[in-house]
């Protein structure tokens, strides 16, 4: 940000987030951080843009990837403890064309801060879309875990308490993300159903792999539609970053004075 100010670029677009301490005492470090971001670029009077990115679908393949049931095989458990409260989300390789619009209407967007979603459905709805992608190797099931839960079950990790604690606001304070405002951004955005089966390959490949023998019992099988792919992170772009390089951009790149995107 610093850097920013310092060079003069006139339109910074921010990964930013609603300050989670201030509205309800408790701390959640990654978004808390995020939020001091945007208020030191306020405070040096840069002209920004926020967005705020919601739960994104790529997660599943990572920190909140469903886990294996102890008791069952091919019984997958999703633990997000949002209970019945849907929540939104998107994927990751949309927000690029999202970024692009708004380096495309500076003074539409200038001073202003966008809640993007693609979607919002409670865990269980998650959990069934995922069940229709993997079926029938693997069921997926709501783990109905609450913040507390959650957080015993998983206090070995350093991160545990920020996160908990951010689903804890996500239940206690409406995040108020815009799907129409998301659409008109980018009218190719996909719900998680669509996502799900527009990438039904990466979904299995990363997925089912917490079942076992999975492997063997798919060539047993031996159906396009199930044969898992051991390459699923090749070509995953890893950043927004990679997304807007990866496509027409509509500007110079000897512009990076004007255009500058900090995910944070």
């Amino acid at each position: 940000i610093d850097g920013c100010h310092r060079n003069g670029v006139q339109h910074v677009i921010l990964n930013t987030q609603r300050a989670v301490e201030r509205c309800v005492g408790i701390l959640a470090r990654h978004l808390d951080a995020k939020y001091e971001m945007e208020v030191h670029a306020e405070e040096l009077g840069i002209r920004k843009t926020g967005i705020i990115v919601p739960f994104t679908f790529e997660s599943l393949f990572g920190r909140f990837k469903p886990t294996r049931h102890s008791d069952r095989e091919g019984l997958l458990q999703l633990d997000i403890p949002m209970g019945t409260t849907p929540f939104d989300g998107i994927s990751l390789e949309q927000i690029g064309d999202i970024v692009l619009a708004i380096f495309d209407s500076p003074s539409q967007w200038i001073g202003k801060t966008v809640a993007i979603s693609a979607d919002k459905i409670t865990v269980d709805g998650y959990a069934k879309i995922l069940s229709s992608i993997l079926d029938p190797i693997a069921i997926v099931t709501d783990g109905q875990l609450t913040v507390n839960q959650f957080r015993e079950k998983y206090r070995t990790d350093v991160a545990t308490l920020d996160i908990s604690n951010m689903y804890e606001f996500f239940l206690r304070v409406d995040q108020k993300h815009s799907i129409e405002t998301t659409q008109n951004l980018n009218p190719r955005v996909m719900t998680f159903k669509e996502w799900c089966w527009a990438n039904a390959d990466r979904v299995r490949s990363a997925l089912l792999d917490e079942t076992p023998d999975v492997r063997g019992r798919l060539l047993a099988q031996r159906d396009e539609r199930l044969v898992i792919s051991r390459r699923h992170g090749e070509d995953y772009p890893g950043s927004v970053y990679r997304l807007v390089k990866h496509r027409p951009m509509p500007f110079p790149p000897s512009s990076a004075k004007i255009h500058t995107m900090i995910l944070g």
